[in-house]
């Protein structure tokens, strides 16, 4: 199956539409390529949900994660600020590294997914 931020990276299209979807202008200025993932809806003419960009403390240290359920994985990075993990993102994004750092999630047999070295 391809991947669909792989697809974005390499044959973006801009939405024919985009009054209705929201603009991040510090993400759009400084992580394109991850604000155009975040605010993709449609993959292939399907719709999709698009992943959830968020943030945890573990251990006193802060990572962002990039969660996408509808593969069931997840990426987090170590950062010193939300916006440092971000770019960390950006940059694994623009190095074509995501495919052997997402966490795939357990399945419901418990079957243990592959961690992130990120």
């Amino acid at each position: 199956m391809d991947d669909r931020l792989s697809k974005l990276y390499e044959k973006h299209k801009e939405p024919e539409d985009e009054s209705e979807i929201i603009v991040i202008a510090d993400l759009c200025d400084t992580c394109p390529i991850l604000h155009d993932f975040l605010r993709f809806t449609k993959f292939l003419g399907e719709p999709s949900e698009p992943p959830r960009l968020g943030y945890a403390v573990s251990d006193g240290r802060l990572y962002t994660t990039l969660s996408d359920s509808a593969r069931r994985r997840s990426l987090r990075v170590e950062c010193e600020t939300f916006h440092d993990g971000c770019e960390k993102i950006e940059n694994h994004i623009m190095q074509g590294t995501l495919d052997v750092l997402w966490y795939t999630w357990k399945e419901k047999n418990g079957r243990a997914g592959k961690k992130s070295k990120a």
